[in-house]
């Protein structure tokens, strides 16, 4: 006999839990949250090495996380917050909590 794979059996139940309507407003309130924090503090940095003319020939900020520029982590930032606003509005207005019945659909 062969074990099952536990992995699977969580799988689905993960992607039962994400069609529900709360499931995805929350993660979409999270995104936009995060997206937003981490636009406003790295944008203080990439704004404040700006003004103190702290850049590269190129035109970036010197400033680096893990060796990438901080202008690229703020627009992971602003592309995150997108990201939110749109799942969080798709639950909100695109998502029916109540399942219809094929009798209702004529």
């Amino acid at each position: 006999m062969k074990a099952k794979n536990a992995l699977s059996g969580s799988t689905l139940g993960i992607l039962h839990y994400i069609k529900q309507r709360k499931v995805v407003i929350i993660i979409g309130a999270v995104l936009l949250i995060l997206g937003f924090i981490g636009a406003v503090t790295i944008g203080t940095i990439v704004i404040n090495d700006t003004v103190n003319n702290n850049l590269t020939q190129k035109g970036f900020p010197k400033t680096e996380f893990l060796g990438i520029s901080a202008f690229s982590y703020e627009y992971a930032s602003v592309f995150t917050a997108i990201l939110g606003i749109f799942i969080l509005s798709g639950g909100l207005f695109g998502m029916d909590s109540k399942k219809k019945s094929p009798a209702d659909l004529t």
